[in-house]
């Protein structure tokens, strides 16, 4: 008797353990996931060539933010127009105008497909081509 009562103690512990760890993904998965403000900057030069850089801003470190304006700076200095955009649900599926297309993601992002952040998921449903520098 003493033996089944211990087992349903350690049952109610572990549902209760595997139940706030549900919970803690849950609000995790909210946090990570929530969209950031549209925003297009264009940054400098008038080069004939466009990019686009969209990328999802990171909420502490900055990361993806400092990795973008580097790769900016690099594509200015190779004559490139830079615009840069944050991948949201405004950001066009199919950005015109534009010679390249650069997407930098947060390492932690939880999803694999762009498009459910409003990205472009075309090369997701059919195939796409690597721009490639002249």
């Amino acid at each position: 008797m003493a033996a089944t009562q211990k087992l349903r103690w350690w049952k109610m512990i572990l549902l209760a353990v595997a139940g706030l760890l549900f919970c803690l993904v849950a609000i995790v998965t909210v946090v990570v996931e929530r969209e950031a403000d549209y925003s297009l900057k264009s940054l400098g030069s008038d080069g004939v060539p466009k990019a686009l850089i969209l990328y999802h801003p990171s909420r502490d470190a900055h990361f993806t933010d400092d990795l973008s304006l580097a790769v900016a700076e690099g594509l200015k200095d190779a004559g490139y127009s830079v615009d840069l955009a944050t991948l949201t649900g405004l950001t066009p599926d199919q950005p015109k105008g534009y010679r390249l297309l650069v997407v930098v993601s947060n390492t932690y992002f939880w999803t694999l497909v762009p498009g459910r952040q409003g990205g472009p998921s075309r090369c997701w449903s059919e195939p796409c081509q690597a721009a490639v520098l002249p």
